[in-house]
């Protein structure tokens, strides 16, 4: 959202608006497909993720 107002803001298109606001899903049906979901809070985000965040905030 905050993309198309940028670019709504500055005069530019987004052609890829409506493909763009479809969020990703998936369901999460069994206790075993759950399990590894609980410690990231769904999404363990990319490699690295973890201590970029640390390093960049200093935490």
């Amino acid at each position: 959202m905050v993309d198309a107002m940028a670019r709504h803001a500055i005069g530019q298109e987004n052609t890829e608006e409506r493909a763009n606001a479809i969020p990703p899903g998936f369901i999460v049906n069994t206790p075993e497909v759950a399990e590894p979901l609980i410690p990231t809070d769904g999404w363990p985000g990319p490699e690295g993720q973890a201590e970029q965040f640390a390093a960049l905030w200093g935490v």
